[in-house]
């Protein structure tokens, strides 16, 4: 299996989060032994676009109609949109009609990033085979309460990130964690996770693929 990671001009973006995002996927692939490449000329089994722009948008409905898979990575939501620039505000709706139109052209659509400039990661799931999300959370220093789960065994309470397992105990968790009664823990969640992000990250990938 050979993967085209798409990404519109690069390099308008390449310093940028989303360029470092792709970067990642680009060592995560490798570290999996995930073949890749990055020239749409080029032979691939699936392609995982990156951006929203219009030529990604064409090559999306051009890769449905040949029955090629796609995997839509949506690293922008309406409200990151929203505040970024001049008269932002005004134009977020369209961008949100855009961005759905684009999102639902992929068979599967990966979202990274609901956590991007938060106090607090929350993610209260039941079930999870170490979720993508959580392991960004963690490697950008994100204090993280998670529901407490056999899969999240290895992470201790209090020191990598907190758990709860209840409505009554994640509503006092994230009073205290807010309020700053309880440490941040940024600096134990990010060691926690720097020798695996990279490596689980290309792991899901795979799955997704």
């Amino acid at each position: 299996m050979k993967i085209l990671l798409y990404s519109e001009v690069m390099k308008w973006i390449e310093k940028s989060g989303l360029g470092r995002a792709i970067s990642h996927q680009k060592k995560a692939l490798a570290i999996n032994q995930v073949a890749y490449t990055t020239d749409p000329k080029d032979s691939f089994d699936c392609v995982h676009i990156n951006t929203y722009f219009f030529k990604s948008l064409l090559l999306a409905k051009r890769m449905n109609k040949k029955g090629i898979s796609v995997v839509y990575h949506a690293h922008s939501t309406k409200e990151d949109f929203k505040n970024s620039f001049l008269f932002s505000n005004v134009l977020s709706p369209l961008f949100r009609e855009w961005i759905i139109r684009c999102y639902n052209l992929g068979d599967i659509v990966i979202t990274p990033t609901p956590y991007a400039g938060t106090d607090l990661f929350f993610f209260p799931t039941y079930e999870e085979t170490e979720g993508i999300v959580l392991l960004e959370a963690m490697a950008m220093g994100k204090t993280c309460l998670i529901r407490d789960i056999p899969i999240y065994a290895d992470y201790q309470d209090a020191s990598h990130l907190y758990k709860a397992s209840d409505q009554e105990s994640f509503y006092t968790a994230i009073n205290h964690i807010l309020e700053g009664d309880r440490p941040s823990l940024q600096q134990t969640s990010l060691q926690a996770v720097q020798q695996r992000d990279i490596k689980e990250i290309g792991k899901q990938l795979k799955e997704a693929y």
